[in-house]
């Protein structure tokens, strides 16, 4: 084998060292060309998971411009933008090349309303305000004679100076179903809430104490009554250690 002399060592550092040179050239005018091109430029915005939110507002929140470089746009600063509206609770980009645009969301939604002077605070069930309606919504569920402080849409109710609001009745996906029975809930005094159902039964619950507990246990008694077909006008859940049930005798 023929040993290499030195000046072909040289040589042949020299090649490579070209050759990487080339290389990283290439690279960096397509790194040029890409960010300048047309061919980057945003063509197509799809918006995912929206039921109440606009589709356009949602797009217009997210700063995205038509014909913007694909590669230059930042995933994490369009999300945050997008969810300042108290209305979305995450949300994710996805970029496919060359393109196109996904955006996909999830929605907070209305769970219960509290009023507040001459307006109503929307809640979702974490207990963030959505907003401040001047009508009452249909179909959710109303907060009556609980004395909260303001706070801004996007922010949780629950802060030292709310500390009156009844967290138990929050951050518990499987009470869904019973709130969605309740017209409302009256803070009537210290050791009793009434709450007035959409079927039109009082139920006298008592104290917040055990919230989750007898909301299971009014969920139970509302779907017996619906099963065996009973009338029933009030449900005493305050007096001794099981409830009672009033039957409508009319």
């Amino acid at each position: 084998m023929v040993k290499e002399t030195r000046v072909q060592r040289k040589q042949r550092k020299r090649r490579l060292f070209l050759k990487i040179l080339l290389f990283l050239a290439i690279i960096a005018s397509l790194v040029v060309w890409s960010l300048n091109t047309s061919f980057f430029g945003i063509k197509t915005i799809n918006v995912e998971g929206t039921n109440t939110l606009d589709e356009a507002d949602i797009i217009i929140n997210s700063g995205i411009k038509f014909g913007e470089n694909i590669i230059k746009l930042s995933k994490n600063k369009v999300e945050e933008k997008i969810e300042q509206n108290p209305y979305v609770k995450t949300s994710k980009i996805s970029k496919k090349l060359p393109a196109k645009i996904k955006i996909e969301i999830y929605e907070r939604k209305p769970y219960m309303q509290i009023e507040y002077n001459y307006s109503f605070g929307i809640l979702d069930n974490e207990g963030i305000l959505l907003e401040y309606s001047q009508d009452k919504l249909r179909d959710i569920t109303v907060l009556e004679g609980f004395q909260w402080s303001y706070i801004n849409p996007g922010e949780s109710v629950f802060t030292e100076e709310n500390q009156g609001i009844p967290a138990d009745f929050f951050n518990d996906e499987e009470l869904d179903i019973i709130v969605s029975k309740l017209k409302d809930i009256v803070y009537d005094r210290e050791d009793n809430i009434k709450i007035n159902l959409y079927n039109g039964i009082v139920v006298e619950f008592g104290s917040i104490t055990d919230v989750k507990y007898k909301l299971r246990m009014l969920e139970e008694i509302i779907t017996d009554l619906e099963v065996k077909n009973i009338q029933a006008s009030k449900i005493i859940m305050n007096k001794g250690e099981y409830p009672i049930v009033v039957r409508d005798e009319k």
